[in-house]
């Protein structure tokens, strides 16, 4: 007798059927899974539609079809031709980055359209004066707090870096420019502004004569900026530090010793004013403080320009000014 292989056993009969409760309780995940399929959906149909509706900051188009007619008017030398060149790349770079990316990485293309600033009309006498003082006046106005605003430390760095075209703005011109507040901010820049004043002074003594013109041209600026800042305390009866009782070396600073060190040792006490006034410009939290810091930061990096001049040395070469990264490419 062979022996019999058993039946295999029906799937269904080893399953227990669902409760009413069960059944439901299973239907009603599946209806809220498709419900967040859906939402997320919609979710994500809604950002896409605002990106692609995204339209650009009217500031930075306007100021980049402004380095355009720059660059197009044949009124600079080879020297200043590359520069506003590659200081409208950075700008360029800033209108792109604003108008944003989906997950691809595409930018919305009417955001980013080319025809955005071919549409500006600019004044045929328009110069790069002009252009400086546009800067100074958005990087002013803008809500810092805003995911969607322009970077202020670009506006502010490029600003400065023209003053090695237009020659200003001038510290002795900015009599009637004051803060409306005396902040932390401007404490620093005036307890900075005061320790850079006597490292002048050191350079000065040192100096055989071959920069006296520039050291003097530093001193008197930075000290315009001192009384600035010490007359607006005054008038909103706000006590500041006294003068230091000398310049205090940053650590790998080395106090000159010979004429030949007196240039570098300017430039890098120069520079802490600058950058001083720069994260000025880029953390105040009022319109006007922004604005003076922003102006000042202009004004002192021309001295940082002269002294660079000085040296035999391109001061076009620098796109922008006032940060640690300052050679933008």
């Amino acid at each position: 007798m062979m022996n019999q292989v058993p039946a295999s056993p029906n799937p269904s009969s080893n399953q227990r059927p669902l409760s009413r409760r069960r059944f439901f309780g299973t239907l009603g995940l599946s209806a809220a899974a498709l419900s967040l399929s859906a939402c997320g959906r919609g979710s994500e149909t809604s950002m896409f539609d605002s990106l692609t509706q995204r339209k650009p900051n009217g500031d930075v188009v306007r100021i980049y079809a402004e380095y355009q007619h720059l660059a197009k008017s044949g009124g600079l030398n080879r020297y200043q031709q590359p520069f506003i060149e590659g200081q409208m790349e950075l700008i360029n770079d800033e209108w792109h980055r604003l108008c944003g990316t989906d997950s691809d990485g595409n930018q919305p293309r009417a955001c980013v359209d080319p025809a955005n600033a071919q549409d500006i009309r600019i004044n045929p006498e328009f110069t790069a004066k002009d252009l400086q003082e546009d800067l100074l006046a958005v990087a002013s106005g803008v809500a810092k707090k805003k995911v969607d605003s322009p970077d202020v430390g670009l506006l502010v760095g490029l600003a400065s870096a023209l003053g090695a075209i237009t020659a200003a703005p001038q510290a002795q011109d900015l009599s009637e420019l004051a803060p409306q507040s005396i902040t932390e901010e401007i404490k620093r820049i005036h307890s900075t502004v005061q320790g850079v004043i006597f490292a002048c002074g050191i350079a000065a003594a040192v100096d055989d004569g071959t920069y006296r013109a520039t050291i003097l041209s530093t001193a008197n600026a930075l000290r315009e900026l001192r009384n600035s800042i010490e007359e607006a305390a005054d008038g909103l009866n706000v006590d500041l530090d006294s003068a230091p009782a000398g310049w205090v070396p940053t650590d790998g600073e080395k106090i000159p010793s010979i004429p030949s060190e007196v240039m570098p040792y300017m430039q890098k006490i120069t520079h802490t004013v600058v950058n001083a006034l720069y994260l000025g410009a880029t953390q105040a939290h009022s319109k006007d403080n922004t604005r003076y810091c922003a102006t000042w930061c202009a004004a002192i990096a021309l001295q940082e320009i002269a002294q660079e001049r000085a040296i035999t040395t391109n001061p076009l070469l620098k796109l922008v000014r006032g940060n640690a990264t300052e050679n933008r490419k």
